[in-house]
């Protein structure tokens, strides 16, 4: 996104120690903001500006027709399917989106640790849950198979997963 000049960019940092996320920030310099978390400690926003600092407590899940989320899994594009999805090109900024209450879901097929080890912690500390479509919780090494799915709760989590008609490889 920053060499096409788009403003949805960020810069995404992750301290893993034993195959584990133990702190994250993403940090989006147009917004001048950093959204930081640690393991057991929960996320939050800074403004870099103010210094003003906000907790993130948890996003929002909802009923199916009321979910928006992003979607990156090429099956989707071939067929219709009973949720709203778009893509912004920054899964940092996805997240942020996410635990901001402005998403209510995103689904990755590429699952690589520098897309999504900050961000899976700081969704995790608010409350969400970031696993496998096969129910396997994300871990940033090594890198599995199965699709990413982020959603603020188990139940929405569920219910994305099954309204996208997504079922776990054998």
């Amino acid at each position: 996104n920053f060499a096409e000049g788009r403003p949805d960019f960020c810069v995404m940092v992750a301290l893993v120690r034993a195959g584990m996320v133990e702190s994250g920030w993403i940090y989006e310099p147009l917004r001048s903001r950093c959204t930081i978390s640690q393991r057991g400690e929960g996320a939050w926003m800074l403004d870099l500006q103010t210094g003003q600092r906000v907790a993130l407590d948890g996003f929002s899940g909802g009923s199916l027709e009321d979910l928006v989320g992003f979607a990156y899994h090429r099956p989707l594009m071939d067929r219709p399917v009973p949720v709203r999805h778009h893509r912004l090109g920054s899964a940092g900024v996805e997240y942020v989106r996410l635990v901001s209450g402005q998403e209510s879901f995103a689904l990755y097929d590429r699952n690589k640790p520098w897309d999504h080890a900050a961000g899976s912690l700081i969704a995790a500390e608010c409350g969400g849950v970031v696993a496998h479509i096969d129910g396997v919780p994300y871990r940033p090494l090594p890198e599995p198979g199965a699709p990413l799915l982020i959603a603020p709760d188990l139940q929405t989590w569920r219910q994305v997963r099954d309204a996208l008609g997504l079922t776990p490889p054998d």
